[in-house]
């Protein structure tokens, strides 16, 4: 099972999540749950670098990914909030291969 864990300072804006574990779908090259969860992941944080000012660190290592926002922008927050949004969308879909933790 894929855990998702999203975290918010006071101001509701998301400055950490970690996403780990595998989903469990199918066999390993052909889950398109963990597929799907990967390239939101990956797409997300290749945004942030790209297209804002936000600093932050990033920590990935197989079946596991974790990014803690040093210094969060509007359009982080947008990023990550659209991230939320899609996962929780995989989540409904299949709910006994990921699970959203939302703080």
């Amino acid at each position: 099972m894929i855990q998702a864990t999203f975290n918010r300072n006071d101001k509701g804006e998301i400055v950490s999540f970690k996403v780990e574990g595998h989903a469990g779908y199918a066999p390993s090259g052909r889950d398109v749950v963990c597929a799907a969860v990967s390239a939101l992941v990956v797409g997300t944080i290749n945004g942030i670098e790209v297209l804002t000012d936000a600093t932050f660190d990033t920590t990935v290592s197989h079946g596991f990914t974790s990014v803690e926002i040093k210094e969060p922008t509007a359009y982080s927050n947008i990023l990550l909030n659209s991230m939320l949004l899609s996962l929780e969308g995989i989540q409904e879909e299949y709910p006994d291969n990921v699970v959203i933790n939302n703080i």
